[in-house]
């Protein structure tokens, strides 16, 4: 298994709850008005987006990190 797969399913998870959060904030047009709604939804695309590239960056810089270290061995391309 590749080791960012796990860091990669939870951000997807994160992605897909942020989506179905946008989601509910546009079914319910009961309180205020439409446009709060929308608003509400694209934020939390952006803030889900957001995270994602963030902890993709972190998760990069840390592997780059540990190589330049010593810790894990760079990869050879076969």
């Amino acid at each position: 298994m590749n080791a960012s797969a796990n860091p990669r399913v939870a951000l997807a998870a994160m992605f897909a709850l942020a989506l179905a959060s946008s989601l509910v904030l546009l079914s319910d047009s009961q309180f205020g008005p439409v446009w709060v709604h929308w608003v509400g939804s694209v934020v939390a695309i952006a803030a889900a987006l957001g995270v994602v590239v963030i902890a993709e960056l972190g998760w990069h810089r840390a592997i780059n990190t540990a190589k330049s270290v010593g810790l894990v061995s760079p990869e050879t391309d076969a």
